[in-house]
């Protein structure tokens, strides 16, 4: 099933990293799969359509999910650093 981008998103907002990267690992791999036609024919009978599918995980949903990671990174890293100079 497809849903919109902002709704995808709304689902990770609260995660921890660790979640982030579990679900950018398994759509790189259903984006490979894929490509390589490893598709099994169970899938290619689904609406929405295979193609539909991939379009949106390599346009739509691994753009927002780095971004979302490349922001939480930066947060933990800001946060790390600050704290490692204050304390004395």
């Amino acid at each position: 099933m497809v849903i919109s981008p902002e709704c995808y998103m709304e689902e990770f907002r609260n995660c921890s990293l660790q979640k982030l990267y579990r679900e950018r690992d398994k759509i790189i791999q259903a984006i490979k799969r894929f490509e390589n036609k490893k598709i099994n024919k169970e899938e290619c009978e689904t609406f929405p359509f295979p193609d539909t599918i991939y379009k949106f995980n390599r346009e739509e949903y691994l753009l927002r999910l780095e971004i979302l990671i490349a922001k939480r990174e930066q947060n933990n890293f800001v946060s790390f650093k600050v704290d490692d100079y204050t304390e004395f």
